[in-house]
């Protein structure tokens, strides 16, 4: 019994917070999103880990230490990811020009068109979610997290 009401108060806890609410829409949306990745590429073996890296990967490549650091876990977890990510076709390693000892992690040519490819995908579920929840609230919603990214990316 105590563990039921506990479970019960830990809900309503989670539903009265925006930050609870908006992790587990992010959360179940990249779920989806990752099944119908893998549903067009006929089961490739891309992961929800895999998209952890994909924000933190600049255009022009970032060396394993800086994406371990900007992803807050090891650098052998950091280097497994790339690895695997590198399997697929979606990553490179390249010299960095800033220090040829050292390596970046570059988009691939596939990992560039991927990247299109996914943004297309995500454009697709958003126009199904506005048939269900509505043009207006999805414009509305749209706006509100611009202005919640502007608010926090400028209170770090």
């Amino acid at each position: 019994m105590q563990e039921e009401i506990f479970k019960a108060q830990l809900e309503a806890a989670k539903q009265a917070s925006v930050a609870q609410l908006l992790f587990k829409a992010a959360r179940l949306w990249s779920s989806q999103a990752i099944e119908k990745i893998q549903q067009q590429t006929g089961g490739q073996p891309f992961r929800l880990a895999h998209t952890a890296l994909l924000p933190h990967l600049d255009l022009e490549g970032t060396r394993i230490t800086e994406l371990s650091s900007r992803l807050g876990i090891s650098k052998q977890a950091t280097s497994q990811l790339v690895k695997e990510m590198e399997s697929l076709g979606l990553v490179e390693m390249q010299a960095d020009p800033d220090d040829r000892r050292a390596r970046r992690v570059c988009f691939s040519p596939a990992g560039r068109a991927a990247l299109f490819q996914g943004l297309e995908l995500l454009q697709t579920m958003e126009k199904d979610l506005a048939q269900s929840f509505g043009k207006e609230d999805m414009q509305y919603l749209q706006h509100l997290l611009k202005r919640l990214l502007k608010l926090l990316e400028n209170n770090p």
